[in-house]
């Protein structure tokens, strides 16, 4: 193996890593904007779920 397959091969490596940590931030957002809206009524629930939402991404991507 050369040394620039095996630099092509780790890159791969860190694409194939994004899939799994995208889908960890997209569950917690809508996760985060139900519980936000399921706590709210009308208007209010719809922006508590936005920023509920907007928390557990900074947290996810935190973790």
């Amino acid at each position: 193996m050369t040394a620039s397959a095996g630099e092509a091969h780790d890159g791969a490596g860190r694409w194939g890593l994004a899939g799994p940590v995208l889908a960890v931030l997209l569950t917690a957002a809508v996760g985060g904007f139900l519980a936000g809206v399921a706590l709210g009524e009308g208007e209010r629930g719809v922006r508590q779920g936005l920023f509920v939402a907007g928390a557990f991404v900074l947290l996810g991507a935190g973790a």
